[in-house]
Parts: structure tokens; C-alpha cells; sequence
């Protein structure tokens, strides 16, 4: 994570709260995608496959955050 920090601090600053937070009782609505702009086009870009469709719990959220990780490297 320490690349990502490099990147963008704020960014994962965000990640950090949510990786060592409850959020469990937050409505964050989070999902496994993510909206970014490329090339002045603004795209949804899935973490995993239906990622848009799944919801970002207490359970799953180290996963979420693992996910952000890969997509820098």
C-alpha cells in the first residue's frame, strides 16, 4: 500500500479507514468498482467480475481493499 500512498495519499488514507474501521453501521455504498476518468472519458471499471453489484461489508472489505493493491501494480 505503501505505492498507493505515493500515488495518492489521500486515496489511501481512505483505505486505511476503511481497512481498520466497522463499517458495518456506515453507508459508505461502496462496490467493487470503481469510477475513474481516462483519457477525458469517465468509465466504470469492475474490481472483479459483477463487482458493480456487490456491496462492500465488514466481511468482504479486506478483499476490496486487497483488490485496489493489485490494480496498481
Amino acid at each position: 500500500m505503501s505505492d498507493l500512498e505515493s500515488l495518492d495519499g489521500e486515496f489511501h488514507q481512505s483505505l486505511l479507514w476503511i481497512k481498520e474501521n466497522d463499517i458495518s453501521s456506515d453507508l459508505l455504498d461502496l462496490t467493487f468498482a470503481v469510477t475513474e476518468e481516462l483519457f477525458g472519458q469517465v468509465v466504470e471499471r469492475e474490481l472483479k467480475p459483477g463487482g458493480r453489484n456487490i456491496n462492500v461489508t465488514e466481511k468482504n472489505k479486506k478483499v476490496h481493499v486487497g483488490h485496489f493493491r493489485l490494480c496498481i501494480y
